[in-house]
């Protein structure tokens, strides 16, 4: 049964890995149930949050809300705060996607502050990357955010966590391009939308060319 658990999660694994997620979606929610009849409950978890992912990239956002809870709250009875924290970063994500920044930007925070007592460089990029993209949605309607300077606030913490992203992927984790790529993106991204904000008009032409910079480093990687 444990092979064949195994040889299911790496199923999935591959499938999300090509983009084909309802296929991965499929795998792992074969995967599952044999963890759990093993009572390997470090895999149970990691799978559940992979499975997660995979359900929001076909928008199934309930189901990828519930089952990533499901694999958080396994991981902190199990007392591994780096996967919680991973758990955590993957729930934000899931809730950005959804259209939630507000409580995105609490679990990519706590996420990040796990990482960081931790000293784990790459898990740090991860939720720096993420809790950015969380903070500069926020700022993309009054819905969540309706004074212009919070706004400004915001994008200026987005354009920190961003930055140390793209350090931390560029100086201390070089064998994951692509992270550097998301991160000069968000970068972009975060430019963008400060240039729009009817608050930044002294520093519009300065943050034009900072985010041409950051595109123009993102499509050069």
């Amino acid at each position: 049964m444990f092979l064949k658990a195994y040889a299911l999660y790496w199923h999935g694994y591959l499938a999300r890995s090509y983009g084909e997620f309802n296929d991965s979606v499929q795998w792992y929610r074969r995967s599952l149930p044999l963890w759990r009849e093993l009572k390997i409950e470090v895999q149970a978890a990691t799978t559940l949050n992979d499975l997660s992912w995979a359900e929001a990239e076909t928008g199934a956002f309930e189901a990828a809300l519930s089952h990533c809870k499901d694999g958080l709250e396994l991981r902190r009875q199990l007392g591994q705060p780096y996967l919680v924290a991973l758990s955590l970063n993957t729930l934000g994500l899931i809730e950005i996607r959804h259209g939630k920044p507000e409580t995105a930007r609490h679990h990519c925070g706590q996420a990040l502050e796990i990482f960081r007592r931790a000293e784990d460089a790459r898990g740090i990029g991860l939720a720096c990357l993420a809790l950015a993209e969380a903070l500069r949605r926020t700022t993309n309607t009054d819905r969540f955010v309706y004074d212009e300077k919070m706004k400004i606030e915001y994008l200026t913490e987005a354009e920190k966590r961003a930055q140390e992203a793209v350090k931390i992927f560029t100086e201390m984790v070089k064998n994951e391009p692509l992270r550097l790529v998301e991160a000069y993106m968000e970068l972009g991204c975060i430019y963008r939308e400060w240039i729009r904000q009817p608050g930044a008009q002294p520093e519009r032409e300065e943050k034009t060319g900072q985010g041409h910079a950051a595109f123009e480093q993102a499509v050069n990687r």
